[in-house]
């Protein structure tokens, strides 16, 4: 009990700070899905909103943070290898001519992965060591981290 309280207390002060210059930015899943590797071009894909089902059928809910955010910039720089401007576009365009089935605003890489848990079907990312505390904290392993291959 004591040992689950200070883990908790140590993701509450962690949570307060800024991110770290450089801080990694981490791919999650629901745990229910299948696809733990995906490639670069799966990724652009699905955050892009022109894949809309998995491979089992079940519907993609893609969470994406603020367009303004850093980690969004970094997401959609360094592991969609895009502009993000470009990519704003894009998504806004395929939402505005009903393409697809939208996709799910979170204000914080916190609020992402507790989405994204909660959510079946559902792909995010976020700030690699809140993602690795949030998941040690609750002790259940409740997001699965993707493997992105080239």
């Amino acid at each position: 009990m004591l040992f689950r309280s200070i883990k908790v207390f140590l993701l509450i002060v962690s949570l307060m700070l800024p991110p770290a210059l450089g801080a990694k930015v981490k791919v999650i899943q629901h745990p229910s899905l299948q696809d733990w590797t995906l490639s670069r071009k799966d990724l652009r894909d699905i955050f892009s909103l022109y894949d809309t089902y998995w491979s089992t059928g079940k519907q993609i809910r893609v969470v994406l943070l603020p367009w303004g955010s850093e980690t969004h910039r970094r997401f959609v720089r360094n592991v969609l290898q895009r502009s993000p401007s470009r990519f704003k576009s894009v998504v806004q365009q395929r939402v505005s001519r009903g393409l697809s089935h939208g996709y799910i605003a979170a204000k914080t890489s916190v609020e992402a992965a507790s989405i994204v848990s909660l959510t079946e079907g559902a792909i995010g990312y976020g700030e690699d060591y809140l993602i690795i505390q949030i998941d040690t904290a609750s002790g259940d392993g409740h997001v699965q981290t993707v493997t992105i291959t080239n």
